[in-house]
């Protein structure tokens, strides 16, 4: 990679159990992204413990990154209020299911109280702000996440097929969801950018959320439009299956050579990670 590329990419090995790369870019189009990221990941006494988001601003170049940007910063802000040295608790096998789903609920009220925070910082300065956030929490063997907006979140499995987790809250995801169109044609469709559901609306906020179980070898990958826009389900699946025998970055960089091919291309942003060793819980 040349040093003048205007995208940075990171790749941090987070523990024994999980590794990623991340990638925000400018694309063609514009001059700055209103992408904001987070990878943020700590040992919770003998358990591996990361938060991975990717939040897309809405309403402005400014606007834009300014909402993006309150929502990563308060997702940072608590998960080092709960994972810092301070406040770690000592977990036994009797209360590590109960401190773990506390957890997991207390990121969905978190992510209720920065929609909050961004509706009225936009009120009160009398602006249209708002961003898309698609949030992963991880602890040991076992996963959350929230979501509101057409950021994404996809799982691929060992020997399974690729599955997308979240649903887009847009027009054209509804189109598909009523069988007006094929998944393949909601990348086509002139009203894919229109969102029914963001970070900003008015309080509450219409939140999906959902829990499961990790498995070696399972991948997770983030993203915003600007990648699923123009990256076929085929092609991420494709990336996804090239990071367990490459590595993160091969499979990023395999996506990000698919997007550059088109002169529209727009910011865009990304996280693969992988979880390559049985968590010791």
């Amino acid at each position: 990679m040349s040093k003048d590329e205007k995208y940075r990419m990171k790749e941090t090995d987070v523990s024994a159990f999980q590794s990623h790369a991340t990638l925000c870019a400018t694309g063609k189009q514009r001059k700055e992204n209103q992408d904001s990221v987070l990878t943020l990941s700590v040992h919770w006494n003998v358990l591996a413990v990361s938060i991975l988001c990717i939040s897309d601003g809405m309403g402005g170049l400014s606007e834009g990154k300014r909402a993006s940007s309150l929502c990563v910063e308060g997702l940072a802000a608590w998960f080092h209020d709960m994972f810092s040295s301070d406040s770690r608790r000592i977990l036994s096998d009797e209360n590590l299911e109960k401190e773990r789903n506390a957890l997991f609920d207390a990121i969905f009220r978190v992510h209720e109280s920065l929609n909050r925070t961004l509706h009225e910082e936009a009120a009160g300065k009398n602006l249209s702000m708002g961003a898309t956030c698609t949030t992963l929490l991880i602890i040991g063997d076992a996963y959350a996440y929230v979501h509101i907006g057409d950021t994404r979140l996809y799982v691929k499995k060992k020997h399974l097929p690729l599955r997308q987790i979240t649903h887009d809250d847009s027009l054209a995801y509804l189109d598909y969801q009523q069988g007006k169109i094929r998944k393949g044609a909601i990348r086509r469709h002139p009203k894919r950018n229109v969102l029914t559901r963001c970070m900003g609306n008015a309080p509450p906020a219409k939140l999906s959320s959902g829990r499961g179980r990790i498995a070696p070898d399972d991948v997770f990958f983030l993203c915003s439009d600007g990648v699923h826009g123009y990256c076929s389900d085929w092609s991420i699946g494709s990336a996804m299956n090239k990071t367990l025998k490459k590595g993160e970055e091969a499979g990023i960089h395999q996506l990000d050579r698919i997007i550059l091919r088109s002169p529209a291309a727009y910011n865009y942003s990304m996280i693969l990670a992988t979880c390559r060793k049985k968590n010791p819980r």
